[in-house]
């Protein structure tokens, strides 16, 4: 909440990002990432631990349920920003509803 609430504004279409709009975004990242990366901590401490408490019998199991869906979900992160990386146009450039806005107006006259 607190980043929130801190947030500088996103720059307009025709502007530049701020060297503080740049480092919040980086700092979002960080932050974003390092809450996965401590709950893949915390879920295999507590496997452990629930082993030396002997409530379960197998880690490697549980590990293995804790590891299959967090590499699903670095995967499809990966390929959705990969995605987003291609599709989002150059700095400077139109995009496609403007070139069909264009081709719109050209067709009228």
């Amino acid at each position: 909440m607190v980043m929130g609430a801190l947030r500088p504004h996103a720059p307009g279409p025709d502007e530049d990002k701020t060297a503080l709009r740049f480092a919040f975004e980086i700092a979002h990242r960080l932050v974003g990432y390092g809450c996965v990366v401590l709950a893949a901590v915390t879920m295999f401490s507590g496997v452990h631990k629930a082993y030396d408490l002997e409530h379960i019998h197998q880690v490697r199991t549980w590990n293995t349920a804790i590891i299959a869906p967090l590499a699903v979900s670095a995967f499809l992160i990966a390929a959705t920003t990969a995605y987003i990386a291609v599709k989002k146009p150059a700095a400077g450039s139109r995009g496609a509803a403007d070139d069909a806005d264009i081709e719109k107006e050209l067709s009228k006259k």
